[in-house]
């Protein structure tokens, strides 16, 4: 997934990411890093204007936890 959302942020965009940490299909730990790598092409702390990551305990893929 590309981190340069640099058009996306200009039109106004609002980038909402939560991962399951119980997810046992898709690493949560990628989502994690994922987020954390958006300010290297966003200049740092100004990410959090436009983007945030919400983690959940307990929750599986797209199901119940």
């Amino acid at each position: 997934m590309s981190l340069d959302l640099r058009a996306f942020r200009r039109a106004g965009g609002k980038l909402i990411l939560w991962h399951g940490w119980a997810d046992p299909l898709l690493p949560a730990t990628a989502t994690v890093d994922y987020y954390q790598r958006l300010p290297e092409r966003d200049g740092g702390l100004r990410t959090r204007r436009w983007a945030r990551l919400f983690m959940v305990p307990t929750r599986y893929h797209c199901v119940t936890g």
